[in-house]
């Protein structure tokens, strides 16, 4: 029996486990709507004998109690029972409805022991969000804007879970940066866990528990060079799901959890294979992104596909493409999907189906986030370099370079790749390039993974990032990169200048990483150098108020992730980004390409979601400069403003 109190408080209630066949799952809903102080259990004497009724009643009064409350018993047998548990300690609580109710002699009344189990607070926006989960048949998206709490609000999900015992097993999958912050979540919250590792045996992990694991730890599984070439074939023919760790057994997790689910946009993904696997119809699943499909509508079949099978009616990313999509490609070498105009209505009615987006918390007001696109003028070198790579293909030699190089490539390196082509004007603008090379007639010892190629040409950006760190003071800031050599090359300057900070790049080690971003959340750190992919994910840097986007990314998603960090719940200060960007240069056109992406995400949160109609972002970055300009700058930049391949240039 679960009712208001003869006073209409929503606040008192009023239990009978012997009319209920489950104590705590009756709780559930009604702790989600309510907030319980008082609690007056009506129950016969006689079932308290029953072990599993003294239990439920137990842990259901220790789920839903406010720090301060009392609960009134009808026996001295229950009353010895609660007693004698570590979970409350007596104390008198006067009610003042009730101002004699403490003299009762069946009255157990008791305080919750704080730092022992205390119930989180949820905001009105978290509660409703459970809600929309729960009424989707607990198979959703929570598309919720960066700094709304969802991770939080999983994790108690998690807290009533192990109270209640509704999963046996829970699959938390998220980024490594996060585990972290999981782990410290569930562990105040007294939730028991596990962090997947490579020695963890997964399956066989105890019952009641929620296993963390890093969408890191995805990935396939190599047969022992020492394997007889026999077995070694057999062990490659097998299905790929198979030859992937970590092993995990079909219908293993009665819960699926995915913070950070926008990992998920390409479906020939490891760690989508490997949720195929693991996610049954009867599986629940929750997936979280602040930035679910940030980068276009095409982007969401894996997830909704995981989510919903079938929400389409296609079954293959083929046949979505077909459905949904048109080639947008201008060149006939390869494919380009985007999503057809025509059906992106029909599309998102699809995906809010099985979505809850949320921008803003109703009565909270962000400070300013202002966005300066800062430009600088190239240099006659940097203009020399990029004058030659753009009309020319060719890559001069640097200043001393090997014998053999300069015999087998007098006038320079040709640049036979677009990708390349692309990746070394972005590199030429921040004067520090860093390439793989292979030439034909190259040494031996290079064949395997090629000759590293290292030029620096002198720069203006290097100056105005000096002034605009000297000029912020105290405050501190975050400097986004995208190379890791102009990383290094950051680093160093403003270390030679006496500036303090700190970088962390993709080869930093774990620990080192971590102890990065404690020394900058404390303040000993003043300026962090990093690539969005680093620490652009579900950390809070709410003491970062300056952001510097070096190079700026081409993702939607990383650039919408990176300025989150600071510009979330919690921010008292207005938050700028400074882009920069070289005059005539790749750079103000992969600005505007983004600025495009994140119209798109402007839309997907709007209140009224109306269509916009398709822009080709590389006929509107052509748009003001018909083809190449004076510095040999055209638009590198494919139909959605991305590159046409990245990761040809390490």
């Amino acid at each position: 029996m679960l009712r208001m109190d003869m006073y209409g408080n929503k606040d008192t209630l009023y239990l009978d486990p012997g009319s209920m066949p489950d104590c705590g799952e009756s709780l559930r809903q009604f702790s989600i709507d309510n907030r319980i102080h008082r609690i007056d259990i009506k129950a016969d004497p006689s079932i308290w004998g029953d072990p599993r009724i003294r239990s439920d009643v137990l842990l259901a009064a220790a789920s839903v109690l406010e720090t301060d409350g009392f609960v009134t018993v009808p026996s001295p047998e229950y009353r010895d029972f609660f007693l004698s548990q570590d979970i409350m300690e007596p104390c008198v609580i006067r009610d003042p409805l009730k101002p004699d109710l403490h003299k009762s002699s069946y009255s157990v009344l008791f305080r919750g022991m704080e730092g022992i189990l205390k119930r989180p607070e949820l905001m009105p926006h978290q509660v409703e969000a459970i809600k929309v989960w729960m009424r989707m048949g607990r198979r959703g998206l929570w598309g919720h804007d960066m700094g709304l709490g969802k991770t939080f609000t999983a994790g108690y999900l998690l807290y009533l879970n192990h109270l209640q015992r509704k999963y046996d097993l829970i699959l938390v999958f998220t980024l490594a940066s996060i585990i972290p912050k999981w782990s410290a979540m569930l562990t105040k919250l007294n939730v028991p866990h596990i962090v997947v590792d490579k020695h963890t045996d997964t399956l066989n992990i105890p019952h009641g528990m929620v296993v963390l694991c890093s969408t890191g730890r995805v990935g396939r599984i190599y047969p022992p060079k020492d394997m007889p070439e026999k077995e070694k074939d057999r062990f490659n023919r097998k299905p790929l799901i198979e030859r992937l760790r970590p092993r995990f057994n079909p219908g293993q997790f009665a819960l699926v959890i995915f913070d950070e689910s926008h990992a998920l946009n390409n479906i020939s993904n490891h760690i989508v294979l490997l949720l195929r696997r693991v996610i049954l119809p009867e599986t629940h699943v929750l997936f979280m992104s602040g930035t679910p499909f940030g980068n276009g509508y095409h982007e969401a079949f894996p997830q909704m596909q995981l989510i919903k099978p079938g929400i389409f009616v296609a079954q293959t990313q083929g046949d979505f493409n077909r459905l949904y999509c048109e080639n947008k490609s201008r060149d006939t070498r390869y494919e380009l999907f985007r999503i057809n105009p025509y059906k992106t209505k029909e599309l998102l009615d699809k995906i809010t189906t099985v979505t809850d987006f949320r921008k803003n918390v109703p009565g909270v007001v962000l400070p300013p986030f202002r966005e300066d696109d800062v430009p600088y003028d190239l240099t006659p070198e940097q203009k020399a370099v990029l004058q030659s790579v753009s009309k020319s293909y060719v890559m001069p030699l640097p200043e001393e370079p090997p014998v053999w190089l300069k015999e087998l490539c007098p006038d320079g390196i040709p640049v036979t790749s677009h990708s390349v082509l692309l990746h070394l004007k972005r590199m030429i603008c921040s004067g520090h390039v860093k390439a793989m090379i292979r030439v034909p007639g190259m040494p031996e010892e290079y064949n395997e993974k090629g000759y590293p190629l290292i030029f620096n040409v002198p720069n203006n950006k290097d100056g105005m990032l000096l002034d605009h760190i000297n000029a912020m003071g105290d405050t501190q800031s975050i400097i986004w990169v995208s190379y890791t050599e102009t990383s290094s090359h950051i680093f160093e300057y403003l270390k030679g200048k006496g500036i303090n900070c700190a970088r962390i790049y993709g080869g930093t080690p774990f620990k080192k990483k971590m102890a990065a971003i404690a020394d900058f959340l404390s303040g000993k750190i003043r300026h962090l150098i990093s690539h969005p992919k680093c620490i652009g994910t579900g950390l809070d840097f709410i003491n970062a108020r300056e952001h510097i986007s070096h190079e700026i990314t081409y993702s939607g998603i990383e650039y919408e992730q990176a300025k989150k960090r600071s510009h979330r719940i919690g921010q008292t200060h207005p938050v700028v980004m400074r882009r920069y960007y070289g005059r005539g240069s790749v750079e103000w056109n992969i600005i505007r390409a983004l600025d495009l992406k994140l119209d798109f995400m402007a839309e997907l949160y709007a209140t009224e979601k109306i269509p916009k109609p398709y822009v080709d972002i590389k006929w509107a970055v052509q748009e003001d400069q018909g083809s190449e300009d004076e510095n040999g700058s055209v638009p590198c930049v494919d139909g959605n403003g991305d590159p046409v391949d990245s990761g040809a240039v390490s």
